[in-house]
């Protein structure tokens, strides 16, 4: 199985070409082991809001996270990823929505 390309997170010229040409950028190491386990347990503590909401096969939609708690914050700009997001939609570009998706295992989601 072929690897997919990696770039650096400094590196926003290969960051740009990814989603040009891939339609993605995979950053390893963007955010680190506690970050994901952080991410993981605040995903577990989600309840649903207005404006979320649970499909048919129970995956749940969590929309604007940013505004329910500051720790959501720091996962939004991580170094060196603001100014590749301006070179690719302009610096007038703004955030909307945080969304998360919680699909239940098995699911094939």
């Amino acid at each position: 199985m072929e690897s997919l390309p990696q770039v650096a997170a400094d590196d926003r010229a290969a960051i740009c070409a990814g989603v040009h040409d891939l339609g993605f950028a995979l950053v390893p190491g963007l955010a680190s082991a506690e970050t994901s386990a952080a991410v993981c347990r605040w995903m577990d503590e989600l309840t649903l809001e207005p404006g979320d909401y649970t499909d048919a096969e129970q995956t749940a939609y969590y929309n604007n996270l940013f505004n329910r708690d500051p720790e959501w914050l720091a996962l939004i700009d991580p170094p060196g990823m603001i100014e590749a997001v301006e070179e690719l939609l302009g610096e007038q570009c703004h955030l909307v929505g945080m969304s998360a998706w919680r699909t239940p295992p098995g699911t094939g989601k």
